[in-house]
């Protein structure tokens, strides 16, 4: 699982830190951050990097990472059950009269559509013009939803995806649908495979890689 794990996330990686560097901005807003380094590792001088997460989740990270050099992020805690994305952003100071970067990596496929599209209003409320929304999202397969469940039915403990089932899977013309109906035009929008083939990755199976997509949307 591990293994399988790594495959994904490190092509993934690259190609959002790439279009985080292309073209930075003032802000730069990580969505369901969890253990997220790039506020310590990305070197964006100028820029102010805002984590929004879970207050529980959020707090065990803040324990960990406080022996951590650097500039820490502004920690944005929302409880989406309770809180408005938007209102907490403004809380926290991010401006929505300059441009910002948006990463929205490994979350869209545990909500549901509507949720997906709540979310992004709320993104686009807080967007000014030259604003960039970096996504990564999981495109419809049966075979690879077979695959999560024959890599997890053999772990040899329990299966840590039981209880973080997909919600939701988009073909790539309704993810940009639904981004350019709140003003982001797509500007890339490509599979995994595609970043690790670049980078001379073999990858030992590459349903995955095939199916995980990150798209880059600019405001």
């Amino acid at each position: 699982m591990i293994r399988a794990g790594s495959e994904v996330v490190v092509p993934r990686t690259v190609a959002i830190d790439d279009a985080v560097r292309t073209a930075p901005t003032s802000q730069l807003v990580i969505l369901g951050a969890g253990l997220d380094g790039r506020a310590w590792r990305l070197d964006l001088p100028g820029t102010t990097v805002y984590e929004v997460d879970h207050p529980a989740s959020q707090q065990e990270k803040r324990d960990r990472a406080a022996a951590l050099d650097g500039e820490p992020p502004r920690f944005v805690p929302v409880d989406f059950a309770r809180d408005r994305l938007t209102d907490a952003l403004k809380a926290a100071g991010q401006r929505d009269d300059e441009p910002t970067t948006w990463i929205w990596e490994g979350v869209v496929p545990y909500l549901t559509r509507p949720e997906v599209a709540t979310t992004v209003a709320a993104i686009t409320a807080r967007s000014a013009p030259g604003s960039r929304l970096i996504v990564n999202y999981q495109a419809p397969s049966l075979l690879a939803g077979v695959t999560r469940k024959v890599i997890g039915a053999a772990a040899r403990k329990v299966n840590p995806w039981a209880a973080e089932p997909w919600r939701s899977t988009w073909r790539p013309t309704a993810m940009a649908h639904l981004l350019a109906s709140n003003g982001f035009a797509v500007r890339r929008d490509h599979d995994l495979l595609v970043t690790a083939t670049a980078l001379g990755v073999r990858p030992r199976q590459s349903v995955s890689l095939r199916n995980g997509r990150v798209a880059l949307a600019d405001h």
